[in-house]
């Protein structure tokens, strides 16, 4: 066998077990609405009462509304709550942080929202203390501070009073170089700046009871950014977008590339950005979640197993264009599409569909290079792959000449493989206590023969249907003319 842990990956996964897969269906959990683009979507579990709310900011596009911006609250099962018109342009970005039970809402292009987790919102008011004079509540990307509310405006970030997140005075405002893209707090409680000069750090400590800031601003990294959404904290490590890729900047770990390698292909097109920064990228449950606005393609990371794969739709009649992720109660992640929200878990039968399940089952693909020596200039005999994916497609290519096959559906006498992952007995009378066997399904190898001379012996594998285990991966050469080992 091959080693394949370096091939580029087109829309596989990881199950539970940590076997590599076919990704699962997109299913559809919201449908378009006409004139209606989704900007940003989060979710918020309430301090008081034990419920999740939906967050989705929603620009207008008829022109009988004037193009407004609202932002639409949901009941965990997409019931609307309410509805709070808040501008009359798109905004760039829409950051969220939960102080002290309240909420807070904010963005460089619309004046900033509270409320109180569980309940409604509404544009929020300074409250004002005897003792100091107070300040407008800014504008800005916000984040929660060791009980602050921090919002970002240009160069300078507002603090807000101790447990009091409407309240700022000047005390409060700390200028750095460099306007101010992300922000972000790290286990250690200290607040993280990225900016387009570098990346800086206030201390937990600087946080201290106390209208002032006290602390020693720290240069944390030369990295840069230019826009907003290029940086996320994902399971306590804060990566950011860089031109080749993505970069975990509290390290110093170098970049990560996410484009393809160059090869012939012919199962999946190579993805290859002249800069990842025109991304975005939000923390998703197993790691970095980054989407290429316009391009239909995200970068899904498991960064417990070191895996990513590039996923992209099957069918053209929705997008794959992520603005935000939400969460449900049992932690299953959403997928917040500018027109749609899909959820990834479901069996093998369901498939790209944008109103029900089943659809386009998702065909998962590896591609990359068999290390041979160039001047041999072998003959490629034949490629084996190995897949579960019982009477569905699985594919094979070598330097783009590619070949299908449907794998097999394996059958064992008295027993029958069902597509959704169960097999069992052909008679199936009650649940439990008959004595009936339970098993998983088979993975089934398939031989692809060719006869292919090449110094650069690339090869590409694929099956299609979602959860689909993808196994084994070998290539065989030989010299050429046909008696020739």
């Amino acid at each position: 066998m091959i080693d394949t842990s370096r091939f580029d990956l087109r829309n596989m996964w990881t199950l539970p077990g940590g076997e590599l897969c076919v990704r699962p269906g997109l299913v559809n959990f919201r449908a378009a609405v006409s004139n209606e683009e989704i900007v940003a979507g989060f979710s918020v579990r309430g301090q008081y009462a034990d419920r999740i709310n939906h967050y989705l900011v929603i620009f207008d596009t008829s022109t009988s509304n004037n193009h407004h911006t609202k932002i639409v609250v949901f009941d965990e099962e997409f019931q609307q709550l309410q509805s709070l018109p808040v501008s009359n342009t798109k905004p760039r970005v829409v950051t969220h942080a939960v102080v002290t039970g309240e909420l807070i809402i904010s963005s460089p292009d619309f004046p900033t929202v509270s409320g109180y987790t569980g309940g409604g919102i509404t544009v929020a008011e300074k409250v004002s203390i005897a003792d100091r004079a107070t300040i407008n509540i800014p504008q800005g990307i916000c984040a929660s501070w060791n009980g602050r509310c921090v919002i970002a405006d240009g160069e300078r970030l507002f603090i807000s009073d101790a447990a009091m997140p409407r309240t700022y005075t000047s005390a409060g405002i700390v200028a750095l170089e460099g306007h101010i893209y992300g922000l972000h707090v790290t286990p250690g409680g200290g607040l993280v700046a990225i900016t387009g000069n570098g990346v800086w750090g206030l201390g937990a400590d600087a946080a201290a009871a106390g209208p002032e800031i006290i602390g020693i601003i720290d240069n944390i990294s030369d990295h840069s950014a230019n826009n907003y959404g290029q940086s996320a904290l994902v399971r306590n490590q804060l990566h950011a977008l860089t031109g080749r890729g993505l970069k975990r900047i509290d390290r110093g770990q170098e970049e990560t590339p996410l484009s393809d390698a160059t090869m012939s292909r012919s199962v999946a097109e190579m993805i290859n950005f002249p800069d990842y920064r025109i991304g975005k990228v939000f923390a998703g449950r197993k790691g970095p979640i980054i989407s290429m606005p316009g391009e239909d393609s995200v970068c899904m990371f498991d960064l417990t197993r070191g895996i990513r794969s590039w996923w992209q739709p099957e069918t053209t009649e929705g997008t794959l264009d992520i603005v935000g992720v939400l969460y449900e109660d049992d932690d299953n992640e959403l997928l917040v599409d500018k027109s749609r929200i899909y959820a990834f878990y479901g069996n093998t039968e369901d498939g790209d569909d944008h109103t029900t399940t089943g659809g386009i089952k998702p065909t998962g693909s590896m591609a990359g290079r068999v290390p041979t020596p160039p001047e041999a200039s072998p003959v490629v005999r034949s490629v084996t792959t190995s897949s579960d994916n019982g009477s569905r497609v699985q594919k094979a290519a070598i330097r783009g000449l590619d070949k299908t096959k449907t794998t097999p559906t394996p059958v064992s006498s008295g027993f029958s493989t069902r597509t959704d992952g169960i097999v069992l007995t052909q008679s199936p009378s009650t649940m439990w206590g008959d004595g009936r066997e339970y098993r998983s399904r088979e993975l089934k190898s398939l031989r692809f023969l060719f006869s292919r001379r090449t110094d650069d012996v690339t090869v590409e594998v694929g099956a299609t249907q979602a959860l689909s285990r993808v196994g084994l991966v070998d290539v065989k050469t030989g010299g050429q003319g046909r008696n020739r080992p």
